[in-house]
């Protein structure tokens, strides 16, 4: 039986690595030496899945992965999360701060603890590692003194911590995308004018209205809320889509100013700790998740899938009058 293979940045105890778990996938998690490593494990049929990093909120786009992508052809973007993102500090046991001569660990993560590093370990040579986790790796083969690193390479590669959520920036996040092959069918949220005359419609269900508030907001404590009790707010943000629109507009509430209307599971995936996200109430739910693929692609395989979609078991039957009845209702 083929077991499921995840490729993400190695070695072990990365953020992507981190990142990659947080997909949850059953499988065999595969390190590689860089984004487009990954990607190429996918093209070539070596891996199922790459998770990548995308976005930081201190450099922006991750243009290594962006390149990666760019020139993968049939790479498609199924899922993502954010990480907060804070450091270790680590040398090899019985070494302090003082012994330290080289830092090590990824570029971006230097530019994150630059000042940490003017404050408390002045004058270390920066060495660039492919991951944090290699200059982990590094400092345990002796090739750096000192490494910023995610915590859990400390414990990998028995190394000592010396201090632990550093960031010169508090709300540094990063956005991880999980990539796979380009797939014949897809869940879309409707209305989506992707979809046309030629693509095969099955709606699945409907999503509720919601609302994004701070989380100190008197709303907040109330529970539910309708648009009239909102109408005095800032409205950062009211639609579906685009999805960074939305992500920025989070960014904003974040801060306490003002809410975001948006579906309510789209809100909740989206939504930081320092956001509640509440129903809307007295509205009718405006999207509605669906199964689409065009009719270019249909066979009987995808039509057992949207069998499957719609509660259809390995018992039952299609009909050999009507093999393709459920396109056929899913016209539009």
């Amino acid at each position: 039986m083929h077991s499921t293979r995840i490729a993400y940045l190695g070695p072990a105890g990365t953020f992507t690595e981190e990142a990659a778990r947080r997909f949850r996938l059953d499988g065999e998690y595969v390190p590689v030496d860089s984004p487009a490593a990954a990607l190429e494990a996918v093209a070539q049929g070596e891996a199922d899945w790459a998770v990548c990093a995308i976005e930081n909120s201190v450099d922006g786009a991750v243009t290594s992965t962006a390149d990666a992508l760019a020139g993968t052809p049939g790479a498609q973007i199924y899922g993502e999360t954010e990480l907060a993102i804070a450091f270790a500090m680590m040398t090899r046991p019985g070494e302090s701060l003082a012994d330290a001569h080289r830092l090590a660990t990824h570029p971006v993560a230097e530019r994150q603890v630059k000042q940490w590093i003017a404050d408390n370990a002045p004058g270390v040579e920066f060495l660039p590692a492919s991951s944090n986790a290699a200059a982990a790796k590094m400092v345990a083969d002796g090739a750096a003194d000192l490494a910023a690193a995610p915590e859990r390479a400390a414990d990998l590669f028995g190394l000592q911590v010396h201090a632990r959520e550093v960031a010169d920036s508090e709300t540094a996040r990063t956005r991880f995308v999980l990539v796979g092959k380009q797939a014949t069918a897809a869940l879309v949220r409707l209305p989506d004018e992707r979809v046309t005359d030629e693509h095969h419609v099955v709606r699945l269900y409907e999503e509720a209205a919601g609302v994004a508030v701070p989380k100190d907001s008197v709303y907040a404590e109330v529970g539910e809320v309708t648009r009239e009790d909102l109408a005095d707010e800032i409205v950062n943000f009211d639609g579906q889509s685009p999805i960074d629109d939305l992500r920025s507009a989070l960014q904003v509430v974040a801060a306490n100013v003002g809410v975001a209307f948006a579906p309510l599971p789209l809100l909740k995936n989206l939504a930081r700790k320092q956001i509640k996200a509440l129903q809307l109430a007295g509205e009718e739910p405006a999207t509605q998740i669906a199964l689409v693929w065009r009719k270019a692609d249909d066979s009987d395989s995808v039509q057992d899938f949207v069998g499957v979609t719609k509660g259809r078991t390995v018992r039952s039957s299609r009909g050999k009058a009507h093999p393709r009845s459920g396109a056929k209702r899913a016209q539009r």
